[in-house]
């Protein structure tokens, strides 16, 4: 085997799974937050909406390493396209805003002023 390819065979690692139970939830809602250290996930699911505003129960709040959001981020990604070749296109009518989040996300930085 090349040299270049061994070096990247050693990066290679398997995530094995132990067997057990672990709990299933739906969710049609997430929240994202972040700190100086970790991403964090609210999931959860719709419980009342209207056409100004929507309600949801938290089920599970996840926090993730910077790293490990990356990666979350980019194998939802190949996940996503998978599923839409096979299915069909995405529905937009639940598409964020990403601008809006983008000018939220901003704004939680800045210093509060009391």
């Amino acid at each position: 085997m090349p040299k270049s390819e061994m070096a990247v065979a050693k990066k290679l690692r398997v995530a094995k799974w132990k067997e057990g139970d672990y709990p299933t939830l739906y969710i049609n809602m997430m929240g994202i937050g972040m700190s100086a250290f970790d991403i964090n996930l609210v999931l959860g699911e719709v419980t009342e909406s209207d056409e100004n505003s929507v309600t949801g129960t938290p089920k599970i709040k996840i926090m993730l390493a910077p790293e490990q959001a990356h990666n979350l981020m980019t194998l939802l990604s190949v996940a996503v396209e998978s599923y839409a070749k096979t299915n069909g296109a995405l529905r937009t009518s639940g598409a964020v805003d990403v601008g809006e989040f983008a000018k939220q996300m901003e704004a939680s930085k800045k210093p509060k002023v009391n």
